[in-house]
């Protein structure tokens, strides 16, 4: 049965909503960015994370945009004067058909064999990778290196006056913002997870026993003290809801 600490979710579990909403916001635009990176560097997505007929679409948009930039040239002159525009797009498609392909074989999720959501596995030549006094983890991986890559190789095109750095540029940076924003959240639900742990441990300390933070772990009920400890008990139960385990027959 689990056990619902009322203080905790009264008192302390307050979120600034605005806050929230624009990172879940950026999120969900920042999948239009990270897909022209994670193709070439992940494998094996969940099925309802990756969509390839959005990849297709976003190609097709990748497609029509020197054409219209250049209205009225030859389309073979436009293809030509855009080489590496149109390179990219036929690699990225590769690779989208490829994580297709993946995607297609692995289990059932319906099995519970796989997660349905799962942003990909990172590819194992990327922890190889050696930098100096940054471990390989996958968390350094997402928010650095994968779009570090893509960031440095957007710089060269540029420097060398190929459109599709930008876009490179424009992806690579979404791509480590957007990581650094999905583990911000994810440390967030960790930390209210330990919290309202040690509030459940420790309020009958603090607000019983009336202990002091210093032998709470921080803990410490912010209200008047009731003088008497048994109605402090009494009021203290209260504060606990237990939520029922559902029974499925």
């Amino acid at each position: 049965m689990k056990v619902r600490n009322l203080y905790y979710h009264t008192v302390f579990k307050r979120t600034n909503s605005v806050k929230v909403f624009i990172l879940q916001v950026f999120l969900a635009l920042a999948s239009w960015f990270r897909v022209f990176i994670e193709v070439f560097t992940r494998k094996k997505f969940g099925e309802r994370y990756f969509l390839f007929p959005l990849n297709i679409m976003l190609a097709v948009i990748l497609g029509i945009v020197p054409l219209g930039r250049y209205y009225g040239t030859p389309v073979l002159a436009i293809i030509f004067k855009n080489l590496t525009w149109y390179a990219y797009i036929v690699a990225f498609m590769i690779a989208s058909y490829k994580r297709y392909l993946e995607v297609k074989r692995e289990p059932s999720v319906f099995d519970f064999k796989r997660f349905s959501l799962s942003p990909g596995i990172i590819k194992k030549w990327l922890y190889k990778i050696d930098l100096i006094g940054m471990k390989m983890t996958n968390r350094n991986i997402s928010i650095f290196v994968e779009p570090g890559i893509f960031m440095l190789i957007g710089m060269v095109l540029v420097a060398l006056q190929q459109d599709i750095g930008y876009l490179l540029i424009s992806s690579a940076t979404v791509y480590g913002y957007s990581w650094a924003a999905q583990y911000y959240l994810g440390d967030q639900f960790i930390m209210d997870t330990i919290d309202q742990m040690i509030a459940n441990e420790e309020l009958v300390n603090s607000f019983v026993h009336t202990r002091i933070p210093a032998d709470t772990r921080g803990f410490e009920v912010d209200a008047s003290k009731i003088k008497s400890r048994e109605f402090r008990r009494m009021v203290a139960e209260n504060m606990m809801e237990s939520e029922p385990a559902v029974d499925v027959i």
